[in-house]
């Protein structure tokens, strides 16, 4: 069964190690990252995921990491299902 794991990046300097990159790994097909980016307010996560699916940036709603790393999976099986869909659509 697949974990989160942090995958943060310190510095040699951090005191503190708050976890702020956590990352899913699906086998070699799918990779999802949910994070802090200095891009965004710095109590925002951000999601992506690599892999069969491609999701750039997107911001959560959720303020905590458990509630963030759930709703990054909900969006994920959420754009799986639209691709699926689109595929039995196609006829042979």
């Amino acid at each position: 069964m697949a974990k989160w794991t942090d995958v943060t990046s310190y510095s040699r300097s951090d005191t503190e190690r708050t976890p702020k990159t956590w990352e899913l790994q699906l086998g070699s097909e799918l990779r999802i990252c949910v994070s802090r980016s200095i891009n965004y307010s710095p109590n925002e996560w951000v999601m992506s995921a690599r892999g069969v699916l491609d999701i750039s940036q997107r911001v959560l709603k959720s303020k905590n990491i458990t509630e963030a790393q759930a709703e990054a999976l909900d969006y994920v099986r959420s754009a799986a299902a639209s691709v699926l869909r689109s595929l039995d659509a196609v006829k042979s």
